[in-house]
């Protein structure tokens, strides 16, 4: 079967930060299976997906949707390729956060896939070729008489089994970043999962608390592709936890020091599961970048939202970070239902009183998959949207939603201004870097998107993108009143 993947763009400008993994890993599995597989990424590229369906005539297609931001793209999509009547099937962590019949009352999508797609596709390109009753095909829905069908949920993949990636369905150079020294960085993944419980958290439906880990080997022999295909220089693991155990980073980097790449990279981590050594042994091996969830400063707010971790360590993590050389990041949620600003204080104190290099901070965003957003709907404190298209409003960075907090919205605003501002402005992150690296970082990647849009839409393409910094810039350097209430004058 010929099958068409696509990724829709995040914004009304082209741009992409990572590679679609998931769409790579299904394609992989799908081109072993002697099918014909292209990947069409809208996110660094503008074809046009009524030509692609013209020239390369797919049988099945697949749209991968990943936040609110996509959707109003991936419905246009959708209902392109329905005209062509091509079964559309929708994959991604969007299509945990709404109800089921919300997808199918749009009449443009066949198909929705839950969690890992692998083995769910190779069965549905299997159940189209064959015409085999779609309920044997675990891990999906869809209408059947006008009625919604839901298979029994799939099992995880065996991820030592995992077969290495097939870099060839995209165009790697294309996704290469430009930060914290690297000039050719790509986003890949060792593990899957998180075995925490957070309330706020997709990963409890998405990867249901499960922590799985891929193969040192493919992982490795992926990585050696990439440098001596496309000289990569760099990597982030994207992973929710990269090592849930202390042994696991030990391996990975005595593998990268016996691969003698010198590659630079970094990691999302979790306080409490590793200690200076072990982040000195990370350096050694080329880590130069930790990112932390912390999400308050307020030990009542963490209690409520289910964070565990040794809150008493938190100091003393970003002071290793520090002096071994380490870039920290660390990623707070302001917003939350019933955070009051009492509790906001406490999470800026703890911001301004840890040495990190970099805070950054997030507004709470609705999510109906999680433990938080199921209370709020049933509470009746928010509506959801009644057409699928809707959620596109809903932006979870700067929260477009109702307060659900006590904290006035202004306040929120001004604080994650301010901080963003502080770290768009910082001049120096390390040796490796350079001089306000991440604002040039920023402007790049505009004028990147800026570049895709044409010349008509170029005024509207600048507004867009650089407004937000103007926000952040005035919240640091004009919001006097509300910054000196916070202690941050």
């Amino acid at each position: 079967m010929k099958i068409l993947l696509i990724s829709p763009s995040n914004c009304d400008l082209v741009h992409a930060v990572s590679v679609p993994l998931g769409l790579v890993s299904i394609g992989t599995y799908l081109k072993k299976a002697n099918h014909e597989v292209k990947i069409l990424d809208l996110c660094i590229s503008h074809q046009s997906v009524r030509k692609v369906l013209e020239e390369f005539e797919p049988d099945l297609c697949g749209v991968s949707v990943r936040s609110t931001k996509q959707v109003s793209f991936a419905l246009n999509i959708s209902k392109t390729i329905h005209k062509k009547g091509i079964p559309v099937i929708w994959g991604g962590p969007f299509c945990n956060y709404a109800p089921i019949e919300h997808y199918f009352d749009t009449g443009v999508i066949d198909i929705i896939s839950f969690s890992e797609g692998e083995m769910t596709w190779l069965e549905l390109a299997d159940v189209f070729e064959n015409c085999i009753n779609l309920e044997k095909v675990k891990g999906i829905a869809f209408l059947k008489d006008g009625e919604v069908i839901q298979t029994p949920e799939r099992e995880f993949m065996d991820l030592n089994e995992i077969l290495p990636a097939d870099w060839s369905l995209v165009d790697i150079p294309k996704y290469f970043q430009y930060i914290y020294g690297a000039n050719r960085l790509l986003y890949l993944y060792l593990s899957k999962g998180c075995p925490g419980n957070c309330t706020f958290c997709y990963n409890n439906v998405f990867h249901r608390s499960c922590h799985r880990r891929k193969s040192l080997d493919i992982f490795i022999s992926e990585l050696k592709e990439l440098v001596e295909e496309y000289n990569l220089d760099g990597f982030y693991l994207a992973d929710e936890m990269a090592f849930f155990k202390k042994t696991d980073l030990y391996d990975l980097c005595d593998a990268l020091d016996n691969t003698g790449y010198n590659l630079l990279w970094g990691f999302q981590s979790r306080i409490g599961t590793l200690s200076k050594v072990d982040f000195q042994r990370a350096y050694d091996s080329g880590c130069r970048w930790v990112d932390f969830g912390i999400e308050s400063g307020s030990r009542r707010m963490l209690s409520l939202i289910n964070k565990n971790f040794p809150f008493d360590k938190v100091e003393t993590t970003f002071d290793w970070c520090k002096e071994i050389g380490i870039i920290s990041m660390a990623n707070f949620i302001i917003g939350f239902p019933g955070e009051s600003v009492d509790d906001l204080q406490e999470t800026v104190n703890l911001a301004k009183r840890i040495s990190v290099t970099q805070p950054t901070f997030f507004l709470y965003g609705y999510n109906y998959g999680s433990e938080i957003g199921k209370e709020i709907y049933r509470s009746g404190k928010y509506k959801l949207p009644k057409k699928l298209w809707e959620y596109s409003k809903i932006d979870l960075f700067y929260n477009r939603l109702p307060n659900f907090s006590e904290i006035p919205t202004w306040d929120k605003k001004v604080i994650q201004g301010y901080f963003l501002w502080q770290q768009l402005s910082l001049e120096e992150y390390s040796k490796e870097s350079k001089r306000f690296e991440l604002l040039y970082k920023h402007v790049k990647t505009v004028l990147n998107r800026i570049s895709y849009c044409g010349i008509p839409r170029i005024p509207e393409a600048i507004i867009k993108s650089f407004f937000p910094y103007v926000r952040f810039f005035f919240a640091a350097k004009f919001c006097k009143k509300t910054l000196k209430k916070y202690g941050l004058e």
